[in-house]
């Protein structure tokens, strides 16, 4: 290591040593780290300590970009999620690819040096650190999405079914399925939410599940806040809902106390809807199919065999059995579509015991029809408060006759 490689190091390690004895900075701090050694592998391979100072800053500037706008979300308005888990997340993002390139750069000059001999770094470098520059504002354009547009872009999905169970005259059947709000506070998704349901006129309005953010079950501000919200929800034939994997049976009853909306509680009911017999047959979601098969199977008691039904139970896990006990429509949500999406492979993760199988969207097992939401809210707690290429989601499914 030459001197003005040294000086860089003993620099930048000075400051690291004094900001990190800060306790109010401990997250800048691992972004200092992070930059030194981004810097110091950038100025070693080209030899060039003006690089190394260039990558420092440059990754320095994008951490910091990316910590301004997680601590943005709640003095916007938007969310109210900890910064700290999704900051060292995306902090470490964003090193694997500014040391990947690093390597990828040394690796090149070795290769060069190896075919031709002797090569100038300095002269070679300069394409490697557009694409470092281009790598990382895509990042920070993807954060921006990801945190501040897609989250409150909801998008309408339309999905239009035929069931030899229904007859042909009466229909159709408009259903409105709302999915995972997890309402933290009143934001702009849940203010665009209610103008939008009502414009799609829904003939029955169905919820299925986990209707708080997790960071905010027992906060009276954001339970006040989802029963304002689910006040406002309306149709002829009634706004049905189940509970989801973060609604205690005490949160439920407490959300939905006095208002217009019907919980249905391991149980079914017979609507009559433009002369046609539906069920719908709603069980409470415990994630354990020793539990809620029998659930199912208690709910399901006095309902016709051939009847039409329509499950509402808050992740896909009871496809088999609801296959198996000739459910005609299955809706639920729970996986949010993965809320964090990538290019060509999808969900990131699902907490479904299916994994990726029935991630989100339509499906078909035998004669039922199971519909996965996307969701509207975002999860909670250390979760990022975000979504990518996974907007939220409101979901029509139009019921027709061919009987």
């Amino acid at each position: 290591m030459n001197y003005i490689e040294a000086s860089f190091v003993d620099t930048i390690h000075f400051i690291v040593a004094i900001l990190s004895r800060a306790a109010a900075m401990p997250l800048l701090s691992l972004s200092l780290s992070s930059s030194t050694v981004s810097g110091w592998l950038w100025g070693r391979a080209a030899r060039k300590a003006f690089v190394g100072w260039v990558v420092f800053f440059a990754t320095l500037s994008f951490s910091a970009f990316d910590l301004a706008l997680l601590k943005s979300l709640p003095v916007l308005g938007l969310s109210y999620g900890p910064a700290r888990a999704t900051f060292i997340v995306m902090l470490v993002a964003r090193s694997a690819v500014t040391i990947t390139l690093a390597i990828s750069f040394g690796l090149a000059l070795a290769w060069r040096r190896w075919r031709k001999g002797r090569v100038n770094p300095s002269q070679t470098v300069a394409p490697y650190l557009n694409v470092f520059f281009g790598v990382h504002l895509f990042l920070s354009l993807c954060a921006v999405d990801g945190f501040l547009i897609e989250p409150f872009s909801i998008q309408v999905t339309h999905h239009e079914f035929s069931f030899d169970r229904l007859p042909a005259q009466g229909l159709p059947l408009r259903i409105v399925q709302l999915s995972d709000p997890h309402v933290e506070r009143t934001t702009v998704r849940e203010r665009k939410l209610v103008p939008l349901v009502d414009e799609l006129q829904p003939d029955l309005i169905l919820l299925t599940g986990d209707y708080l953010n997790l960071s905010y079950l027992g906060d009276e501000t954001a339970q006040r806040d989802f029963r304002t919200l689910a006040s406002q929800w309306h149709a002829p034939y009634g706004v049905y809902a189940v509970r989801g994997s973060v609604d205690s049976s005490a949160l439920t009853e407490r959300l939905f106390a006095g208002l217009d909306i019907v919980v249905l509680e391991n149980e079914s009911v017979r609507l009559d809807i433009k002369g046609q017999e539906i069920y719908l047959v709603g069980v409470a979601c415990s994630h354990d199919l020793s539990i809620d098969i029998p659930r199912l199977d208690q709910a399901l008691r006095g309902v016709p065999p051939d009847s039409f039904k329509i499950l509402l139970y808050h992740s896909p896990d009871l496809i088999e059995a609801a296959s198996e006990r000739g459910i005609d429509l299955y809706l639920t949500g729970h996986t949010h579509g993965g809320q964090i999406r990538l290019p060509l492979y999808g969900a990131v993760a699902t907490s479904s015991i299916y994994g990726k199988q029935y991630e989100v969207g339509l499906f078909q097992e035998g004669r039922t029809y199971l519909y996965v939401s996307r969701g509207l809210g975002l999860e909670g707690t250390a979760a990022p408060r975000a979504r990518f290429l996974c907007r939220p989601e409101v979901a029509v499914h139009t019921l027709r006759g061919q009987g």
